[in-house]
């Protein structure tokens, strides 16, 4: 089994039993070959050898996605007769604000598992 792939982008294109002639009527140019199988919808061909995809995350996204859960729950420690003192009430102001900057502070962020959200205050 033989694999023929872009060597710019590993990109699979053609996965098959090739012999010789059919393998060089089947290479075109920007392109190698794998001497095995490769299953171009879960990897690519880096280097000569496979290299699972990983799927793109838009991280600022995702975090304002679940920012938006974390600010909904905490609304209620905002309103002027929540029980809190002004010191819990601060606590969690700064909170939230440390929520809302967290999609400019993971901007260049590629995988959500860097992403560390701030811990809620205890009261």
């Amino acid at each position: 089994m033989k694999t023929i792939y872009d060597t710019d982008t590993g990109i699979v294109r053609l996965t098959g039993t090739f012999d010789e002639e059919s393998l060089a009527l089947n290479l075109e140019d920007g392109e190698s070959v794998y001497d095995g199988y490769v299953d171009g919808s879960v990897h690519k061909v880096v280097d000569n050898a496979p290299v699972r995809l990983t799927k793109t995350v838009d991280v600022p996204a995702w975090i304002r996605a679940q920012r938006a859960g974390l600010l909904e729950e905490s609304d209620w420690t905002q309103v002027t007769d929540s029980p809190l003192t002004g010191d819990q009430r601060t606590e969690w102001q700064t909170y939230r604000q440390e929520l809302r900057d967290l999609p400019s502070k993971y901007a260049a962020s590629t995988t959500r598992f860097e992403v560390v959200f701030p811990d809620k205050p205890s009261a």
